[in-house]
């Protein structure tokens, strides 16, 4: 055995020195991250960003020895953007990628720590604060410099494979629609909604991230871009104790953030209180240039824009836990956050052609007013069966999201040297939007003496989401439904789910961890404009195995894999026809299926604390949006 494991290691160690050889003979943008010392630095994530419009379009992890490598983008002024846990964010000046095949070497690119960062002997006598476990990755928080002064929302940022956009939209090696959780329980929030709460939370109140890219059969089989658990800390000190913190940003706007920590543990009674507010702000500015060319004469499109956004985000999280005896214990907990969101984007467009009596300026002003309001609730039961860390829990969730979204959209354009003809058109949306979420679930934990462990656990789910676009013409003071673009949908979805996960160790060099899930989808979409119903009706099966071998002391290898489930989005299931303009429109399909996909990974890690990841994913029904306009 130890014979063939050093010959594994021998192939696997001449496998990636081929593709790196491969990769360096290749097109593409390359370079090396190293520290302020000029060690290589692995965990950090490589951005190219297209500066126009600030859109991430491609992305990499850093390699063990720390380099990166991106694909050669399409034509246009790019630039990377590059952070790593513990490190400052570096942006490289904008490059030019004119052609197709673009080819550059970065070189060294030198990450300085964060100003936050304590002193060495400080770090030096933490605990390690990346583990590496068969099924998860766990990054420490608590304790660690990362938790001083930031937010869950820049912890995460940082973390091993994990890319946020500017929109808060999370990627995990690259792939988007992570799930969040916090303390094991679904968040039922993406997007700006998930990072606006997320920006909220101090990282002082985190004790962990689990990073979760294959999940097993004990989570929800929905989503192949894997989950992130923020599990956050439990207070261990006896009568009161808490904190207060506040912050001030400026970029041109002014933003701020006030809060406050409350911990109470009086008997068998141990309760919190996390108050916060801020005020959030974004600014963006676009500079767009294009040139074409006709019938051998010149058109320019010269575009300069500017987009404002506040955000006043209240929030509180309150619970409490009863310690019965030391066998029984039962708490509640509630969260709910507002926002009141406001933003406006402004352009002014030039057009302009060989006659300059064509010449034209188009004036734009979009406005948003909106409201999100989210309250969740969670009653949870505790029992210890024996010492060895055996347990039954039960979980019972309500949550309630509404999101009411009134938009304006004024459009103005005229001919720059002749005498003013202008041409107005204003547009106006309301679309308010309600989720009532319904979920109870029960798990089963039994610990056995040879450190083997089973689980076993049953979920059910309830989701209504009511749906409602008003279009309306403004005319003056006065607003004029436009049926042709308004829509009303109801979807109603309930996922009655079981799994069994069992795990062991094989020896002392490998451990094994396998589990089944079994899910029934019963739903029904119905059109209210249209008068369309569509029931559907399904069971799937979702198979896990995570095998973990020691090969040594300083390297081990992961093999996972694990089934997972992308039911169709709510508006995809719509049949209504969007009309996004006069040319062009959008519309769901019913009969849509769900996209399952197999997911294949395979980690080494070398001395405990470098780690390099292949994965594959093969996907089946793949659910992918094929443009339409009116001719």
């Amino acid at each position: 055995m130890k014979k063939s494991n050093q010959l594994f290691l021998l192939a696997c160690l001449s496998l990636c020195c081929f593709f790196q050889a491969l990769a360096q003979s290749s097109t593409g943008i390359t370079g090396t991250l190293v520290d302020s010392k000029g060690e290589p630095l692995s965990y950090g994530t490589v951005a190219l960003i297209r500066k126009a419009d600030a859109a991430v379009v491609d992305g990499a992890g850093v390699e063990v020895n720390g380099h990166f490598k991106l694909k050669s983008p399409a034509p246009g002024t790019y630039f990377l953007k590059v952070t790593a846990m513990g490190y400052g964010t570096l942006e490289t000046p904008a490059f030019v990628v004119n052609q197709a095949g673009f080819q550059k070497e970065f070189g060294k690119l030198a990450l300085a720590q964060d100003a936050k960062m304590l002193q060495e002997v400080t770090v030096e006598s933490m605990r390690p604060t990346i583990i590496n476990h068969p099924d998860k990755m766990v990054v420490s928080v608590e304790g660690t410099v990362m938790a001083a002064g930031s937010t869950a929302m820049e912890v995460l940022s940082k973390s091993p494979g994990v890319w946020v956009d500017q929109d808060g939209n999370i990627q995990l090696n690259g792939k988007a629609g992570v799930r969040v959780m916090i303390d094991g329980k679904l968040t039922y929030m993406s997007g700006k909604q998930l990072q606006t709460m997320l920006q909220s939370m101090p990282a002082d109140n985190i004790k962990d991230l689990e990073i979760i890219t294959n999940p097993s059969s004990k989570f929800d089989a929905e989503g192949n871009s894997g989950i992130i658990n923020i599990n956050l800390k439990k207070n261990q000190l006896t009568g009161l104790n808490g904190s207060v913190y506040t912050g001030y940003q400026y970029n041109k706007l002014h933003g701020y953030s006030a809060g406050t920590n409350i911990n109470y543990k009086s008997g068998q009674w141990n309760s919190f209180l996390n108050a916060d507010f801020g005020r959030r702000t974004n600014l963006r500015t676009n500079t767009m240039t294009r040139l074409f060319w006709q019938e051998g004469q010149p058109t320019s499109f010269d575009q300069r824009g500017r987009e404002e956004t506040f955000r006043n985000v209240p929030s509180v999280r309150l619970g409490t836990d009863y310690q019965l005896n030391d066998q029984h214990s039962f708490g509640a907990m509630a969260y709910v956050m507002t926002v009141d969101y406001d933003n406006s984007f402004v352009t002014e467009t030039y057009l302009r052609n060989s006659n300059p009596l064509e010449d034209s300026l188009i004036s734009a002003r979009n406005l948003i007013d909106a409201d999100y309001f989210n309250i969740t609730l969670n009653g949870h039961y505790a029992y210890k069966l024996d010492t060895l860390g055996s347990s039954l829990s039960a979980d019972v969730d309500y949550v309630k999201i509404t999101d009411n979204n009134d938009a304006g959209f004024f459009n103005s354009g005229q001919y720059v040297n002749q005498a003013p003809q202008l041409r107005l058109e204003q547009l106006g949306s309301y679309n308010p939007t309600t989720f009532h979420i319904y979920s109870a679930k029960a798990d089963f934990t039994r610990k056995f003496q040879n450190k083997s462990k089973l689980e076993a656990g049953l979920k059910t789910s309830y989701v209504e989401s009511d749906n409602e676009l008003q279009f309306y013409f403004v005319e003056g003071n006065s607003r004029r439904p436009d049926s042709k673009r308004s829509n009303h949908f109801i979807y109603r979805e309930n996922i009655y789910a079981g799994y069994a996960n069992y795990s062991a160790n094989l020896g002392e060099r490998w451990s094994v961890q396998a589990g089944l899930r079994a899910e029934q989808t019963v739903s029904k979409g119905r059109s209210v404009t249209l008068k369309h119903t569509t029931p559907r009706r399904y069971l799937d099966f979702f198979p896990s195995l995570f095998v973990q071998q020691k090969v040594t002391d300083n390297y081990q290898l992961t093999y996972n894999y694990s089934r997972r489930i992308n039911r169709p989005q709510y508006d995809d299931l719509n049949p209504f026809i969007f009309y996004l303009d006069p040319l062009t429109w959008a519309q769901g399909n019913p009969a849509l299926r769900p996209q399952y996909t197999h997911s294949f990974q395979v980690s080494q890690t070398f001395k405990k604390d470098y780690i390099l990841t292949l994965g594959y994913a093969h996907t089946k029904d793949f659910i992918a949006e094929d443009s339409g306009a009116e001719q």
